[in-house]
């Protein structure tokens, strides 16, 4: 329920107030020992710190809630958790391991025959076509 709090903040746009629920969530879940509950918690605060900014924290949480995901085999939300990992690297100027952790995703979505497969795949080719930063270094 914390984290259903805590996302209800979110939609909101109120993301300091959804960060103190939803580790409230992953705390709570952790000491229960819900691994789905954690995991979805630990996204949600990563979702969050994306949200204002703190991009290296959202990548933790990802990161943390991955290796949840992975250990219960729940494939469609790691696939969900790898796409709000890309946007974090996007949102950090990092495109190629964004397209990375999409294209990870887009296999898991594609496997399980889930239709958020073609969101996934248009949005790869978008950014595919978009014209690449260039460097400052570069000549």
């Amino acid at each position: 329920m914390l984290n259903e709090i805590g996302w209800t903040h979110v939609l909101r746009g109120e993301y300091e107030h959804a960060l103190a629920r939803c580790r409230q969530a992953v705390e709570l879940h952790r000491r229960i020992g819900d691994s789905a509950g954690e995991a979805a918690a630990l996204d949600s605060v990563g979702y969050a710190y994306h949200h204002l900014g703190r991009y290296e924290q959202a990548l933790t949480s990802y990161r943390r809630a991955l290796g949840v995901y992975r250990e219960i085999s729940d494939r469609y939300l790691e696939a969900d958790t790898l796409i709000h990992q890309g946007d974090t690297r996007l949102a950090q100027g990092d495109v190629a391991t964004a397209l990375a952790d999409w294209r990870a995703a887009l296999e898991i979505l594609r496997e399980l025959n889930h239709p958020d497969a073609r969101v996934l795949e248009g949005r790869l080719r978008q950014h595919r076509q978009s014209p690449r930063p260039t460097s400052a270094l570069s000549g």
